[in-house]
Parts: structure tokens; C-alpha cells; sequence
């Protein structure tokens, strides 16, 4: 069973998980044929926890869709919640969280390794550069050094479960595995080790994060343009025709709008402040059609008054599909016009 890993949604922990061996069992299997439990089972943080000065939830939006994994950070560079915490400067080594196998690694200075321990629990590294020496089938026990930090302030820390159940997601076809089955890799930690690391977690909502908003009949959640092949629609050169609806990951009050698209001038994301907003999860078929202006988003996560980025026309469509059209101005226009896209799951 392949597992389709993008570098644009697991960016950069692109080597997560390529391939999980051609015997599993399908995908439609709820626990992909693996038995025993999910978890807990680490035993042994990356790094000394008195050097993490923060860690994100999973899904924080860095990407069009909220991304599968966490950054930890020894030097926090965190723009949503200043505040002083403690600065390692320094390329520490990554230890083994578990005893496993190496599944994949790729030996350069900006590269990544994933270990593979117990059968169908992936733990992936990225930004680090593996221990020379390792390679696919290594066999590393827990606390083994098996990389060391490429940068001196974060590296990436995803984990794979095909024994946890899959993320809700309307068209899993769309995300393949590791997407489906990612989870934070604290929730694979057993106290008291894990709320000593859900102490450096560093956000306004849940620790854990999530990454999943799609709610059937409504404007919530991840689209894309009709069109985009099933099976690669993750693939950078399908960014253009993915759209997101959701809410900011660490500061939840804050709906955005995320597109792959060039339809506004934002770098990544606006917010919709309008008080007569509807929840995404509120437009519906019958809501009609909705116009929504839309505003950069501030380095605060709110948004930036001084920064009008447009608005959108939206209409949800019966069959999960979704008509949008974006204006470069504030001003309800009267209609769709011959530029509008239509969205599906």
C-alpha cells in the first residue's frame, strides 16, 4: 500500500513515509491490518526537553492545507505569542524516540530520516542531517543519535500511525495515509514525559491541533478545482487549484481563507472580520450566495485593517461542490461572472 506523502503538505518532511510495503492491507481497512495498540510508544524525546523553547500543534497553516506535522523549536521565533522564553543556539543531535528500523533517510546536510518502530508507526525528521552510516533497515534503539539539527533553532517532528483511525476527511482519496493517519507525536508519549512536552506547546487552542475542517454540506474544509486528478491532487503543480476553509490553527476565533491561487495579494492567508460573517461550517446549499470581504492577515493572526485584499463570492452547490470567484475590491459586486471557479471535495 503506497503512501502518498507531498512535499507541500508534509513539506518539508517530504521522505516521511514513501512507500509502507506492497502486503498491507487496504486503505479501507480502518486500522491498515496492524495489530496491537496504538500507542503509547516512545520513551525518549529528540531532544533534552529543557532546550525546547516551543513546540506547534499539529496543523498550524504554513501551507495551503494545515500541515501534518510539528515544528520544535530550540530558539522560538514565534510571531502569534511573543513572550521570553529560553534560546538554545545550538545543532543538537536527534535521538531515536523508540526502537525501530530505519525506513527512509536521505544523507545530505538539509535532509531527513524516518523510523519505523513498531510496524505502521512512523517517526519523521527533517531538517536535520541523518548519522552517517544509517540506511534503510538500520536497526536504532531508543536514545540512538540518528541525526543531528541542520539548523540551530528547529527542526521538523512528524509521526505516521496506520493504527490510529483516519483523519474525517470527506475525499480520503485526495490525501493518502500519511496525511490521513498523521498524528502529533506527543500523543505517543506516555506520562509524564508527555505533559512536559505539551508544557512547551505554544498556542491558544487545542495542544494536540488538528487537521481536519471538512464538514459535508457546508463551505468547511479543503477544496479543490474541479478537475484536479484524485490521486495527485497534493502535487505542487496542483497548488493552484487548492482552497482552504478553516480557522487559524493556534488562534481559533480567527477564521482564513487559504489558496494556492492568485486571485489575492496576501502571502498566505486572510482573515474575515466582518461581524455579519457566517461560520464556514454555516454556508450551506440553502445559505445562498455570500459575499465576504477579506483582509491581509496581521502578524498577530488578526487581521490587518490596513490591508484590504479583496473579497469573495461563494456559493455552496449540492454534490460537495462549491462556486467562488474572487474581486479586488470591497464593493459586492452583482454576480458571478465567466471567471468564477467551481470547488469540490
Amino acid at each position: 500500500m503506497a503512501l502518498r506523502i507531498t512535499a507541500r503538505v508534509l513539506a518539508p518532511i517530504a521522505l516521511l513515509v514513501v512507500a509502507c510495503g506492497g502486503d498491507s492491507a487496504s486503505p479501507d481497512d480502518p486500522d491498515n491490518g496492524f495489530e496491537g495498540p496504538s500507542g503509547p510508544h516512545f520513551t525518549v524525546s529528540p531532544i533534552d526537553p529543557a532546550k525546547i523553547s516551543g513546540i506547534t500543534p499539529m496543523g498550524s497553516n504554513g501551507k495551503i492545507f494545515p500541515i501534518a506535522h510539528t515544528y520544535w523549536w530550540t530558539c522560538h521565533q514565534d510571531y502569534l505569542f511573543p513572550a521570553e522564553r529560553p534560546c538554545y543556539r545550538e545543532r543538537l543531535a536527534i535521538r531515536a524516540p523508540n526502537a525501530g528500523v530505519v525506513f527512509a533517510v536521505e544523507h545530505r546536510a538539509d535532509g531527513g530520516i524516518t523510523i519505523e518502530g513498531p510496524p505502521g508507526v512512523y517517526a519523521g525528521f527533517a531538517h536535520v542531517t541523518p548519522t552517517a552510516g544509517l540506511g534503510r533497515g538500520t536497526r536504532v534503539s531508543a536514545g540512538d543519535t540518528i541525526a543531528r539539527m541542520f539548523t540551530d533553532f528547529a527542526f521538523d517532528f512528524g509521526v505516521v500511525n496506520l493504527r490510529r483511525e483516519r483523519h474525517p476527511l470527506l475525499r480520503k482519496e485526495r490525501f493518502g495515509d500519511g496525511y490521513l493517519h498523521a498524528e502529533n507525536p506527543i500523543a505517543q508519549y506516555p506520562e509524564p514525559l508527555r505533559s512536559t512536552l505539551m508544557g512547551k506547546v505554544v498556542t491558544a487552542a487545542d495542544p494536540m491541533g488538528r487537521i481536519a475542517y471538512d464538514a459535508a454540506g457546508t463551505a468547511s474544509g479543503a477544496w479543490f478545482r474541479t478537475g484536479t486528478p484524485l490521486t495527485d491532487a497534493l502535487a505542487p503543480q496542483h497548488q493552484a487549484a487548492q482552497l482552504f476553509l478553516g480557522r487559524l490553527q493556534e488562534l481559533a476565533e480567527t477564521p482564513i481563507l487559504v489558496t494556492g491561487a492568485t486571485w489575492y495579494r496576501a502571502p498566505w492567508g486572510v482573515v474575515v472580520p466582518d461581524a455579519e460573517y457566517p461560520d464556514w461550517t454555516r454556508i450551506t446549499p440553502g445559505t445562498g450566495t455570500v459575499w465576504i470581504k477579506l483582509w491581509e492577515t496581521g502578524r498577530d493572526g488578526r487581521a490587518m485593517l490596513s490591508s484590504p485584499q479583496g473579497g469573495v463570492l461563494l456559493e455552496v452547490l449540492a454534490g460537495e461542490q462549491m462556486r467562488v470567484e474572487w474581486f479586488d475590491t470591497h464593493v459586492r459586486p452583482p454576480g458571478f461572472t465567466a471567471a468564477a471557479w467551481v470547488y469540490e471535495r
